[in-house]
């Protein structure tokens, strides 16, 4: 039977098993091993705490992960294995996009304000899709963003990305659109709390 776990080892194959034919990653990592070095280094920060994730299991097996971060998330010791993957899976190219994004991002920055009480779901994967993994995963992002007293779950969506339906289902709206890698992405949230989700205009 398969159950909700935040130990989440070997997430990262589920994570690179899902976005191995994203336009973006395949953009950003034309060497498929620094995309699984990539995720290698994702899931080493979750155990450091940087980022939370939630998974279903079945059997000592990930069937798919969810990776959240969340403004109160601090790094507790950051591992040297982390830093080496995510030093070796990032090349120039991937490292100058992500500086520029950043100089530009004024807008987007400005948008998150407006959420400041909120968690941001950064990767949604599953190995089997149509399961139902990825919608159990999700809703153990939302309770426990729920339990932390936050008003809102926030993530980012390529606009081509499928997954807009899936998200829209469940009650995520869209309140704005990013710019990264010349890609366009809808960026949507969902109020978690009854009462309360404050200073949004929705």
């Amino acid at each position: 039977m398969a159950s909700l776990s935040s130990s989440c080892t070997g997430s990262h194959r589920v994570l690179y098993w899902a976005f191995k034919n994203d336009p973006l990653f395949k953009r950003l990592f034309r060497d498929k091993a620094k995309l699984l070095e990539f995720f290698y280094a994702i899931e080493l920060l979750t155990r450091s705490r940087l980022f939370r994730a939630i998974c279903v299991v079945k059997a000592g097996r990930v069937l798919s992960v969810a990776i959240l971060h969340d403004n109160s998330n601090t790094a507790s010791g950051i591992s040297r294995e982390a830093l080496t993957s995510l030093l070796r899976s990032i090349s120039l190219s991937l490292l100058l996009e992500v500086v520029g994004w950043l100089g530009e991002s004024v807008r987007y920055r400005g948008l998150l304000k407006r959420f400041e009480n909120s968690c941001h779901l950064v990767f949604l994967a599953s190995l089997i899709p149509g399961k139902g993994y990825g919608s159990s995963s999700l809703r153990g992002v939302e309770v426990i963003c729920k339990k932390m007293g936050k008003d809102w779950i926030l993530l980012d969506v390529d606009v081509e990305n499928r997954a807009l339906r899936f998200y829209s289902r469940r009650g995520y709206r869209p309140v704005g659109v990013a710019l990264f890698s010349g890609r366009n992405y809808v960026v949507l949230a969902k109020p978690l709390q009854c009462y309360g989700a404050r200073g949004t205009g929705m």
